[in-house]
Protein backbone atom coordinates (compact mmCIF):
# COMPACT_ATOMS: atom_id res chain seq x y z
CA UNK A 1 0.00 0.00 0.00
CA UNK A 2 1.58 3.49 -0.29
CA UNK A 3 -0.23 6.74 0.73
CA UNK A 4 0.43 9.94 -1.02
CA UNK A 5 -1.41 12.81 0.75
CA UNK A 6 -1.04 16.61 0.85
CA UNK A 7 -1.24 16.86 4.68
CA UNK A 8 -1.47 21.20 4.62
CA UNK A 9 -2.86 23.83 7.31
CA UNK A 10 -5.50 25.15 5.39
CA UNK A 11 -4.75 28.30 6.97
CA UNK A 12 -0.76 28.66 6.97
CA UNK A 13 -0.06 26.27 4.21
CA UNK A 14 2.46 24.30 5.31
CA UNK A 15 2.68 20.84 6.62
CA UNK A 16 0.75 19.30 9.36
CA UNK A 17 3.12 18.19 12.07
CA UNK A 18 4.72 14.70 12.24
CA UNK A 19 2.64 14.01 8.49
CA UNK A 20 4.82 13.19 5.61
CA UNK A 21 3.97 13.18 2.09
CA UNK A 22 4.34 9.64 1.22
CA UNK A 23 4.50 6.28 3.53
CA UNK A 24 4.04 2.93 2.46
CA UNK A 25 4.21 -0.52 3.35
CA UNK A 26 4.94 -3.43 1.14
CA UNK A 27 4.96 -7.20 2.29
CA UNK A 28 5.66 -10.81 0.65
CA UNK A 29 4.78 -14.18 2.07
CA UNK A 30 5.39 -17.31 0.87
CA UNK A 31 4.34 -20.88 2.47
CA UNK A 32 6.96 -23.74 1.87
CA UNK A 33 5.57 -27.00 3.75
CA UNK A 34 5.00 -26.92 7.19
CA UNK A 35 6.61 -23.07 7.11
CA UNK A 36 5.67 -19.70 6.47
CA UNK A 37 8.14 -17.25 5.45
CA UNK A 38 7.11 -13.30 5.45
CA UNK A 39 8.91 -9.85 5.37
CA UNK A 40 8.20 -6.47 4.77
CA UNK A 41 9.27 -2.70 4.43
CA UNK A 42 7.89 0.18 5.66
CA UNK A 43 8.74 3.70 4.85
CA UNK A 44 8.34 7.17 5.42
CA UNK A 45 9.01 10.75 3.59
CA UNK A 46 10.37 13.51 5.85
CA UNK A 47 7.94 15.35 7.98
CA UNK A 48 7.94 18.16 10.29
CA UNK A 49 8.13 17.78 14.16
CA UNK A 50 6.11 21.11 14.73
CA UNK A 51 3.49 23.38 12.60
CA UNK A 52 5.77 25.75 11.70
CA UNK A 53 8.05 23.14 9.91
CA UNK A 54 11.01 24.46 10.95
CA UNK A 55 12.28 20.86 12.64
CA UNK A 56 12.62 18.14 10.22
CA UNK A 57 11.83 14.62 10.96
CA UNK A 58 14.15 12.52 8.37
CA UNK A 59 12.32 10.04 6.45
CA UNK A 60 13.18 6.40 6.93
CA UNK A 61 12.43 2.73 5.77
CA UNK A 62 12.16 -0.47 8.12
CA UNK A 63 12.81 -3.99 7.47
CA UNK A 64 10.72 -6.33 9.65
CA UNK A 65 10.84 -10.42 9.13
CA UNK A 66 8.86 -13.31 10.13
CA UNK A 67 8.61 -17.08 10.08
CA UNK A 68 6.42 -19.74 10.69
CA UNK A 69 6.37 -23.22 11.35
CA UNK A 70 3.16 -25.37 12.19
CA UNK A 71 3.77 -28.03 14.85
CA UNK A 72 0.04 -29.20 14.29
CA UNK A 73 -3.05 -28.10 12.64
CA UNK A 74 -3.97 -25.62 15.38
CA UNK A 75 -0.33 -25.00 17.16
CA UNK A 76 2.34 -22.75 15.26
CA UNK A 77 5.86 -21.42 16.67
CA UNK A 78 6.07 -18.14 15.31
CA UNK A 79 9.94 -16.12 14.88
CA UNK A 80 9.55 -12.12 14.39
CA UNK A 81 12.45 -9.70 13.44
CA UNK A 82 11.32 -6.32 13.84
CA UNK A 83 13.47 -3.65 12.74
CA UNK A 84 16.10 -6.12 11.03
CA UNK A 85 18.83 -3.51 10.00
CA UNK A 86 18.43 -1.61 13.26
CA UNK A 87 17.76 1.90 11.64
CA UNK A 88 17.88 4.35 14.06
CA UNK A 89 14.81 6.72 13.30
CA UNK A 90 12.14 8.90 15.18
CA UNK A 91 8.30 9.53 14.31
CA UNK A 92 8.49 12.25 16.94
CA UNK A 93 11.25 14.57 17.86
CA UNK A 94 13.19 13.53 21.17
CA UNK A 95 11.21 10.14 21.13
CA UNK A 96 13.94 7.17 20.11
CA UNK A 97 12.35 4.09 18.53
CA UNK A 98 12.73 0.47 19.44
CA UNK A 99 16.06 -0.91 18.39
CA UNK A 100 16.05 -4.80 16.09
CA UNK A 101 14.02 -7.26 18.22
CA UNK A 102 13.53 -10.39 18.02
CA UNK A 103 10.25 -12.12 19.09
CA UNK A 104 9.54 -15.78 19.80
CA UNK A 105 6.17 -17.08 20.45
CA UNK A 106 3.71 -20.21 20.38
CA UNK A 107 0.19 -19.93 19.02
CA UNK A 108 -2.59 -22.25 19.64
CA UNK A 109 -5.56 -21.41 17.58
CA UNK A 110 -8.08 -24.65 18.64
CA UNK A 111 -10.85 -24.84 15.84
CA UNK A 112 -14.37 -24.27 17.64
Amino acid sequence: SVDAQSPKDVDSGKLLARRSKLFGTLRAQTKLGAFSLGGGVQASGQRYENASNTTPLGGYAIVNLDAHYALQRDLKLSLNLDNAFNRVYQVANGYNTAPRSVMLGLRWSPAL
